[in-house]
């Protein structure tokens, strides 16, 4: 039986509660304005009459003395007899008396008026045994009947009295506790119909559905009249009915239980993934468990989204050779990163991460300033970004780049400090490689004038060659060889302009820009720029992951285009026969920047070409200059970015850049 059934049955066993109670209310109302009246009058009438007969025969023994002591002339003792009939006791109901003889004669009386009815009750006189007349004495029973009258009309109004407060106080407070029960149940049904989760009631002894919700309808696609009656267990994946039926046995026994990870099967049979809290209460005096069913397919979505976003992040740090850590201030605790460890060469079961620890790995050179650093840091409550060296125990020097940053609370106390630690060896020698390349920016300057020079002769050189292959009908060989030139003419004013642009960067124009737009639009126009012309658009598959939390930056847009078009470049020519290249943002909340990955599905990266690709002139292309990746750093790190590659699991090359948001270094 559901709950609303049980329901109804409250209202049918109310009713014929009322019922009684207005049929005993009917009774009383009887009893009292009939019952007790009437009683009332017949004692009155019995004592009544009582009293008459023992007054006839009191004063008939009177007169069977005065008869005693005259037979015979008793009858003519009119005065006597009259005395003897009027001795009535004072404040004694009015009487009509009279003595009559045996041949029922009037002998003498005292009269008094009497109002109908009248009741009449008479003794013997007696003569030596012989009846030889009577004592007759009459009362009114009209004071009775006043009285009883009065009684009735008395009784009447206190039984109609006690017939309205049985029959309507009883009556009202049973329809307020049926409204209330009504009220309960409409409050309980809504709540139960406005949950977000499925909800179950059951018995708790039996493990029968009871009630359910329209989410629970909605999760199995049953509709209610199916579910209740159900056994509990059936809710469940068949295979695992026993476990389920101890899991309600289990909920029945603690009362309150919260179980999760369980299943329960929709009517196509598809599992879905729950988690359950389970309560005893009583309802009409029956004790029931009240299920909540909580959904719980999008969180293990997005846990498995998380599980394989820390697996990313994990290999792009990995790849970057980015480490991880945080320092909690109140406990005094380090947590270093797995990446962490191996940056610093150390065995995380043989190593505890501690300052002095820290220290003693730095370069000796570099204890002093980054000691400094530390301690304006904790006094100033700032972040800071900074360069030492560290001496792995294997004695092998390594150059690390840091980032730390103080988180305060609502007092304006550090509570933790959390930063990056990234090996930067590799990185130091190309920009040991870069210093070398700004020195080429003074020879530059002075070949200014030579480059420009041999830029003009090239012009007229390949001016005149063009001239004459029109003039002149030369043969199919000779037409090859002056084609030929124009095109070497052209590689070398490219590697002139790519050479000139490496050694003199233009001047950023820093604005305020959002990167996915910049990336959306770098990848619309790669798909119609020219150099695409060696892998057909068709067969280049884009695909974007844009973090819509990434925050606006400060940067110059056209240098950021720039880096992403070398970048997206490379990953065509290293797909000839098409593929996919994958474009993703994602904003680090805690270390206030964001990451970039340009990936692809091409041939990768040779580690020996790897440990070298951002060095100036370094090419795997016969024809190359060598200087578009070695551009791109050089633009980052004026915006105080950083860039590394690295090759995907799957196939292909993966470019990783951490741009800073608002970065001082971006300034």
């Amino acid at each position: 039986m559901s709950l609303s059934s049980e329901s109804a049955t409250i209202n049918m066993k109310t009713g014929r509660t009322s019922q009684i109670i207005t049929w005993l209310a009917g009774m009383i109302l009887g009893g009292g304005a009939v019952v007790v009246p009437l009683g009332f009058f017949l004692i009155s009438y019995q004592h009544e009459s009582g009293s008459l007969e023992t007054e006839a025969w009191i004063k008939a023994r009177i007169v069977t003395q005065i008869v005693s002591s005259n037979p015979l002339m008793w009858e003519y003792e009119q005065v006597r007899l009259r005395e003897i009939l009027s001795g009535n006791v004072k404040g004694h109901p009015a009487e009509t008396q009279h003595v009559f003889n045996n041949k029922n004669e009037l002998i003498a009386e005292n009269v008094t008026v009497l109002e109908p009815p009248v009741i009449t009750r008479s003794a013997a006189i007696f003569d030596s045994g012989i009846v030889v007349g009577r004592v007759e004495i009459r009362r009114s029973l009209y004071p009775i009947l006043r009285q009883t009258g009065m009684l009735a009309v008395l009784m009447l109004s206190l039984a109609l009295g006690a017939f309205l407060l049985l029959r309507l106080v009883p009556i009202r407070y049973l329809r307020r506790a049926e409204e209330t029960v009504r009220r309960s149940e409409e409050k309980y049904r809504k709540l139960m119909e406005l949950a977000n989760d499925a909800i179950f009631v059951a018995d708790a002894d039996t493990g029968i559905i009871l009630d359910v919700n329209k989410k629970a309808c909605t999760m199995l696609g049953l509709p209610p009249e199916k579910i209740i009656g159900m056994h509990q267990s059936r809710l469940h994946p068949p295979e695992e009915a026993e476990r389920y039926k101890n899991i309600f046995s289990e909920s029945v026994l603690k009362g309150d239980v919260v179980i999760r990870d369980l299943f329960v099967v929709d009517t196509s049979g598809n599992k879905i993934p729950v988690d359950i809290s389970a309560s005893i209460t009583e309802i009409r005096g029956k004790r029931v468990i009240q299920g909540i069913f909580r959904d719980i397919t999008e969180r293990k979505k997005s846990e498995e989204n998380l599980r394989e976003s820390e697996a990313r992040y994990a290999l792009a740090a990995e790849v970057a050779h980015l480490g991880f850590w945080e320092r909690d201030m109140l406990s005094g605790k380090i947590f270093w990163s797995g990446e962490t460890y191996k940056i610093f060469g150390v065995d995380p079961q043989n190593y505890e991460p501690t300052i002095d620890n820290l220290i003693s790995r730095v370069h000796p050179d570099d204890r002093g300033p980054l000691q400094q650093l530390i301690d304006y840091m904790l006094a100033n409550k700032d972040k800071y970004n900074t360069r030492y060296r560290i001496i792995r125990p294997n004695g092998e020097i390594r150059s690390i780049h840091s980032r730390g940053q103080a988180k305060l609370d609502e007092n304006g106390d550090i509570t933790r400090i959390i930063g990056t630690v990234q090996d930067i060896t590799e990185r130091t020698h190309i920009e040991e490689t870069l210093q070398w390349a700004e020195q080429l920016n003074v020879v530059a300057q002075l070949t200014k004038g030579l480059a420009e020079d041999i830029k003009n002769s090239l012009a007229g050189i390949r001016a005149s060659i063009e001239v004459l292959a029109k003039e002149h009908q030369f043969s199919e060989e000779d037409s090859a060889i002056t084609s030929g030139a124009i095109k070497e003419i052209d590689r070398i004013k490219q590697t002139l302009n790519s050479f000139l642009s490496f050694t003199r960067p233009p001047k950023s124009e820093l604005m305020s820009v959002n990167i996915n737009d910049v990336l959306d639009m770098t990848i619309e126009f790669s798909m119609k720029h020219p150099h695409v012309s060696f892998t057909p658009p068709s067969k280049i598959n884009f695909v974007r992951d844009f973090d819509k939390k990434v925050p606006d930056v400060i940067a110059d847009p056209y240098q950021l285009q720039q880096i992403f078009l070398n970048l997206i470049f490379n990953s065509f020519e290293a797909m000839p026969d098409g593929g996919t290249i994958t474009v993703a943002t994602h904003y680090i909340d805690d270390l206030n920047y964001i990451q970039i990955t340009i990936s692809d599905t091409g041939r990768g990266i040779d580690k020996e070409v790897k440990d070298k690709i951002f060095q100036p002139f370094c090419s795997t292309k016969p024809k190359g200059t060598g200087l578009g990746l070695a551009i791109t750093r050089r633009i980052l790190d004026q915006h105080g970015g950083e860039i590394c590659v690295g090759n995907n699991p799957g196939g292909g090359a993966v470019f990783y850049i951490s741009y800073p948001v608002n970065s001082d270094e971006s300034e």
